[in-house]
């Protein structure tokens, strides 16, 4: 037995070492060239030192009038388990109920064998299996063909789908389903939950990505990252040619209306794109997507990428964030616009808690909605004072939830986006979640609070954080025993 577990650990030194030469091979640092535009000079040198991520190559072709997008291109699969991967599973996510789109798989190749597959997770991913197991430490190169059907929607929240003259189009592509060892060590299990129309929806790891996208000459083209190349195809179409860091996702938008502004957060250029009704307020949004970014980079650590974007989008009051881009809801621009600071300040929170270091938004929504809430915080504390930032304490999260406490509406806070109602869901995974960051702040002290903050950032940047790491690195750097209060926070539901 004792020799078994020698050689097990020899293997797995040996696995090991053999990623660990692949990642810093010279020809594979060639290869990271094309992802470097995405990235500031200062932090370029990530790219050398990731570990084997999902490499996206992606050409998507939109008509504006169908909205339909015709999509091929080729994704690389690293194995970075201990444990051959005999199988994979590609996420659709177009085919969720709340999209009300369709995205259909045409083929599948691995390695350049085409490969049967099957619909799984109520339609929602696709289950293959391997030619050959893929063993640790090498990677699988998947090319794919499918086409997504967006819906037009008159009115009303339009995340997916054409609305007022913009065509939103996350999540586009099949993505790479996240897997983790399982408790035995034997078998892997694979992220297929569905989540409910609430919550968000993906939880990815961080890729690179290089994505052409071929539309109409007269649309103007949003996308993930850093645009590196516009050029015109024989059949007068524009092609844009966009790069990414390492990020969680591509997010696409396309539109005849938007207007661009355009502005500086130290050496990230920031742009403001909104509709030319809205130009005083598009101005605004550039003013606060700035002031939110620095604050940001002051008190965690800067943001790496070249460009950063804040987009008027057709969802009505609310916003959503996206790798290097914040969706912000048309009638905040207009009817709600005492809401507009706080809602850049909110979304652009994100690219640090959720894009730079990931979570699970399906399982633990609390951990990256209440970081980026809170961060509103600390954006209203550096820019207004603390007397300002004692108000939205109160307005936005105490009397919310004192309110869901009278009424029946509080839970537990640490429980998957499924465990919640549309009717507490905000109060809950945000606000509340923001009272135990706030709490935490109080019990360790300004100065632990933003170390850990900090090391949160740079320890775990482009990697995912689970709440077990969070509170391990908390009482590591405050030097105290946080369970009781982590316990009466987000295990358990508190009374105030």
């Amino acid at each position: 037995m004792r020799l078994l577990r020698r050689l097990l650990e020899w293997l797995l030194i040996f696995v090991t070492a053999i990623a660990c030469a692949h990642a810093s091979d010279p020809s594979d640092q060639n290869a990271l060239a094309p992802y470097r535009p995405a990235m500031l000079d200062a932090y370029q040198k990530d790219l050398n030192h990731l570990p084997p991520l999902p490499r996206y190559d992606l050409i998507l072709r939109v008509d504006p009038f169908t909205r339909r997008l015709s999509g091929q291109g080729t994704v690389s699969a690293p194995n970075r388990h201990t444990i051959p991967l005999t199988e994979l599973y590609l996420r659709l996510f177009p085919n969720l109920p709340q999209y009300h789109g369709t995205m259909q798989v045409q083929t599948i190749a691995i390695n350049g064998q085409t490969t049967a597959f099957e619909l799984t997770a109520e339609d929602t991913a696709i289950h293959v299996l391997l030619p050959e197991p893929l063993l640790p430490g090498h990677s699988a190169v998947i090319s794919y063909t499918w086409t997504v059907d967006a819906p037009s929607i008159e009115t009303g929240y339009a995340l997916f789908g054409e609305s007022q003259g913009i065509l939103s189009l996350p999540l586009s592509y099949p993505t790479l389903t996240v897997s983790e060892m399982g408790k035995a060590g034997q078998r892997l299990n694979w992220h297929l939950e569905i989540a409910p129309a609430h919550g968000d929806v993906a939880f990815l790891e961080s890729a690179l990505y290089q994505v052409q996208v071929i539309t109409a000459s007269d649309m103007l083209v949003i996308g993930s990252g850093t645009v590196v190349s516009k050029t015109t195809t024989v059949e007068g179409q524009a092609a844009w040619y966009f790069v990414t860091g390492p990020v969680r996702e591509f997010m696409l938008l396309l539109s005849r209306h938007l207007r661009q502004l355009t502005g500086r957060a130290y050496d990230t250029l920031v742009h403001s794109y909104f509709l030319p009704e809205d130009h005083e307020a598009g101005q605004r949004a550039l003013e606060y997507a700035i002031a939110a970014a620095q604050v940001y980079s002051d008190h965690y650590g800067r943001y790496p990428f070249t460009d950063l974007s804040v987009v008027s989008a057709p969802l009505e009051y609310r916003g959503m964030e996206y790798p290097g881009i914040n969706l912000i809801g048309v009638d905040v621009y207009r009817r709600r616009r005492a809401d507009l600071e706080f809602l850049i300040a909110h979304e652009l929170a994100h690219q640090w808690w959720y894009n730079l270091v990931g979570s699970d938004p399906v399982n633990y929504p609390w951990l990256d909605e209440g970081l980026a809430e809170y961060s509103t915080y600390i954006y209203y504390e550096s820019v207004y004072g603390k007397e300002a930032a004692e108000r939205l304490r109160q307005n936005r999260w105490e009397l919310p939830v004192a309110y869901a406490k009278e009424n029946g509406l509080d839970t537990i806070v640490g429980q998957p986006a499924s465990g919640f109602g549309p009717a507490n869901y905000e109060t809950m995974v945000y606000a509340k979640s923001a009272l135990f960051f706030h709490a935490l702040r109080l019990a360790i002290g300004d100065d632990a609070f933003f170390r850990l903050l900090q090391t949160l950032l740079s320890d775990y940047r482009y990697q995912i954080m689970t709440p077990d790491i969070f509170l391990e690195e908390a009482q590591k750097i405050s030097g105290k025993d946080l369970k009781p209060l982590y316990r009466e926070w987000i295990l358990s539901a508190k009374k105030l």
